[in-house]
């Protein structure tokens, strides 16, 4: 992956943080107790060019932000490790957001502090795998930043809707 000709406004990275890219996986899978895995960078920029993003159209410095519609268009969410869109991330891709979701890998399992609604505007998180224990569901047009209160870092499986 080639980042010399990035773009002023398009960051490098940050110290620590990384950006990570997910794929949704179906309900039984999920039921099941399989683990999503993460493809991970060390720049924003590395991340938009593995999601098909050019670094120019994007003009962004973070995920958090980057303009909704610079965003592919199979971004269902983003889940962030900072309040309000703040620090590491992942996005997850996919082409619904008819209940399906994900077991989060032990590197991102009670990590969860906000959630950018991308196609999906209802995001169920959940404490324990395969949708189990107390839930907190979060809700928002394209584009929206959610911070979680009672599952605040405590998000071990996600679902999305419409």
């Amino acid at each position: 992956m080639v980042l010399a000709d990035q773009p002023a406004g398009v960051a490098e990275g940050v110290a620590g943080e990384r950006y990570c890219q997910v794929e949704i996986q179906d309900r039984a899978d999920v039921e099941a107790g399989k683990v999503a895995e993460l493809v991970c960078f060390d720049s924003f920029a590395g991340l938009l060019s593995s999601l098909g993003v050019a670094p120019r159209a994007a003009m962004a410095d973070s995920p958090a932000t980057m303009a909704a519609e610079s965003w592919p268009s199979n971004a269902l969410a983003a889940h962030y490790d900072g309040v309000g869109g703040g620090g590491s991330y992942v996005v997850v891709v996919g082409n619904d957001c008819n209940g399906g979701g994900l077991n989060l890998p032990s590197d991102w399992n009670d990590r969860i502090r906000s959630t950018r609604h991308l196609r999906c505007g209802t995001i169920k998180h959940w404490r324990d795998w395969g949708y189990q224990g107390p839930s907190e569901t979060t809700g928002g047009s394209y584009g929206t930043i959610r911070s979680l209160t009672t599952l605040d870092q405590q998000v071990t499986s996600i679902q999305y809707y419409a």
